[in-house]
């Protein structure tokens, strides 16, 4: 009997792209709280100018991405 797969490997990359995103975004924000913590402001300062943009791109490539795959996955049956 076959089975069939319940979801495309487009959605389950997808997924895997949001879920790793979260997961730097939730150890780059205990860093921060951390450094903060520790005194180190200035530091927490130039890292949030610089690491954020990044943050905020691929948080707009992940959000297109999922969002494709939805379609594309939703289009599919």
């Amino acid at each position: 009997m076959k089975t069939t797969e319940r979801y495309s490997l487009m959605f389950k990359l997808a997924c895997e792209t949001v879920k790793y995103f979260f997961i730097s975004l939730f150890g780059f924000s205990i860093l921060c709280i951390i450094l903060a913590g520790l005194g180190a402001n200035s530091l927490v300062t130039v890292l949030l100018a610089v690491v954020g943009q990044w943050f905020l791109r691929v948080a707009a490539i992940a959000l297109c991405f999922m969002a494709s795959a939805i379609i594309f996955e939703s289009l599919r049956f």
